[in-house]
């Protein structure tokens, strides 16, 4: 009856070993979409993420590569797109955060964005956002930033 008991614990302990160690590194294939997906729903716009790593720890790191932001409904489907980011870390404080009841975001690194900020004849813009946290970021750092501006008028 002993061994039995511990062969069964011993083989739902490796499923459950296999099963952690199948969810972390199926990580990039189900995270990529998911914050790509909650990002579009946040700008209202089309955005899509090349990469992205979770590093847990203290703090929790969010790495993205290669995130282009598209331009609002109503321009071209040709025209640039409204940002390009080839790499944005965001880091999130674990303990403050569940101290706060709420995500506080330690820190926001964007490195080499490129923006193309434009504004039509007709009055339309692609710079119209809405704040994309709903916590307060602490610091934000932007390195090598690039911006083209085209307003009509």
């Amino acid at each position: 009856m002993v061994r039995r008991a511990a062969k069964w614990l011993l083989c739902f302990g490796l499923g459950a070993a296999a099963l952690l160690v199948l969810a972390v590194i199926s990580l990039p294939l189900w995270v990529r979409p998911l914050v790509a997906r909650q990002a579009a729903a946040t700008l209202g716009r089309a955005v899509t993420i090349g990469r992205v790593e979770l590093h847990p720890g203290a703090p929790v790191t969010l790495v993205a590569r290669d995130i282009v932001i598209g331009n609002p409904d109503g321009f071209a489907a040709d025209q640039e797109a409204f940002a390009r980011i080839p790499g944005l870390t965001v880091r999130i404080d674990v303990a403050a955060s569940l101290r706060h009841h709420a995500v506080v975001i330690g820190s926001v690194e964007i490195d080499r964005p490129v923006i193309h900020v434009v504004r039509t004849e007709d009055g339309r813009a692609n710079y119209h956002l809405p704040s994309p946290f709903g916590a307060p970021i602490r610091s934000l750092s932007i390195r090598n930033g690039r911006a083209h501006v085209f307003l009509a008028h």
